[in-house]
């Protein structure tokens, strides 16, 4: 390949953002978690015996000074005390009765009759809920805080080292002396182009209308397709770079062996799966593992201990 890193800068000297490096699990996310599985797990009831604060009250409006209340239903919280409606949440706690509740409705005296209650069965955040989840062996909070863990911050470290391996990458492509062959470049997005194109044709899409809805021919919609891919070309480049330090190389030989497995996976014969594929985006696939590969390992260096 013509063109190449001549120089790499060095991609450890450049800043890296604070919150790439977290991927501990705070103990306030995990508190927050169970209080919504508490808030899940917990039940509504119709009663008809006593209302309570936290329960919700449907209410008829059947007699009121103003008239735009009349047969008008509303809905109190008893315990809110919201502005509109802090009298009549405390007239309706208590026993429930069949006649009508007098209250004041803001300054104007009404009638209302109770025409349903809610009542919320809350299952409290602790060791009877995480029995409710019924994960197996975590039937306590401290099973689960170990658990939630767990199964949380390696994807989290993860992510944190390809965030910041990705930021490196910004710089390096910024910073680098990288000596582009044009010819190189537009052969390689034409590549591109034309496999993507070829992949939305076949699951039915018109490559000749943009998003927007403009109308293009099929050599303006290619042109254009070819400028999106071009932009993946210096990264490409960069990506041969950290290989070829790393003396890993994908053959032809590789290549072959890979797509003769892919056959047999997706029931097709090798020429069906060569067809589909090419070599050049296949090795883009693996540069770019194995440079996130080498990145990530010095990124564990900046994560936070």
């Amino acid at each position: 390949m013509k063109s190449k890193v001549n120089t790499c800068y060095d991609y450890k000297l450049l800043p890296v953002d604070e919150k790439n490096t977290k991927w501990h699990v705070q103990d306030s996310e995990i508190q927050q978690e169970l209080e919504r599985l508490a808030a899940d797990y917990s039940k509504e009831e119709h009663i008809t015996e006593e209302i309570q604060d936290g329960d919700s009250v449907m209410l008829l409006c059947r007699k009121s000074d103003e008239e735009s209340w009349v047969g008008r239903n509303i809905l109190v919280f008893p315990g809110k005390e919201l502005p509109y409606a802090s009298q009549i949440e405390k007239d309706v706690v208590g026993p429930t009765h069949p006649e009508e509740p007098s209250s004041q409705n803001g300054k104007n005296p009404a009638e209302f009759q109770i025409t349903d209650v809610i009542s919320r069965q809350r299952v409290e955040n602790g060791d009877e809920l995480n029995i409710k989840l019924g994960i197996e062996q975590i039937d306590t909070v401290e099973k689960y805080y170990t658990w939630y863990r767990k199964q949380k911050e390696e994807e989290r470290k993860y992510k944190a080292e390809i965030a910041i391996s990705h930021d490196w990458l910004v710089g390096i492509a910024e910073k680098s002396d990288i000596y582009i062959d044009k010819e190189e470049e537009r052969s390689w997005g034409e590549l591109r182009a034309k496999l993507v194109m070829d992949s939305m044709k076949a699951a039915g899409y018109d490559i000749t209308k943009t998003p927007e809805g403009k109308e293009l021919t099929e050599e303006e919609a290619f042109e254009m397709c070819v400028e999106n891919q071009i932009q993946y070309f210096i990264p490409f480049v960069i990506y041969c770079y950290f290989c070829e330090q790393d003396g890993y190389v994908l053959t032809e030989k590789d290549y072959l062996e890979e797509m003769e497995k892919l056959a047999k996976q997706h029931n097709m014969d090798l020429e069906t799966a060569l067809a589909q594929s090419d070599i050049v985006l296949y090795r883009e696939k693996m540069y770019q593992e194995h440079t996130y590969n080498i990145l990530c390992s010095k990124a564990k260096e900046f994560l936070e201990v």
